[in-house]
């Protein structure tokens, strides 16, 4: 599976690498992002800074699977996998015989 950033093109494998990365990110979209969920960024990392276990990952994790986009067919890093055989179709440049 892969969840998509609600405000960029990141394709993370899991909801928490996307969690992650969106506290990561900590920009100003990301955080307005944040804002429009009623969460403040600045709790999330107390939260997170304070608990053990990664309290503020895990709350943010648990909103970003019930609110981003999944999609099943896009591996993470936006990768849509292939069969073997479909690659030498594309643009009619396969290998030389």
């Amino acid at each position: 599976m892969s969840y998509h950033c609600p405000v960029c093109i990141k394709v993370s494998p899991n909801a928490l690498d996307l969690a992650r990365h969106i506290l990561g990110r900590g920009d100003k979209p990301h955080r307005g992002w944040l804002a429009s969920k009623n969460l403040r960024f600045s709790d999330i990392l107390t939260a997170q800074m304070k608990s053990f276990g990664g309290g503020g990952y895990a709350a943010l994790t648990k909103l970003l699977e019930k609110e981003t986009w999944v999609d099943d067919k896009i591996e993470a890093g936006g990768v849509i996998p292939t069969k073997e055989k479909d690659k030498n179709k594309a643009g009619g440049r396969g290998p030389k015989s």
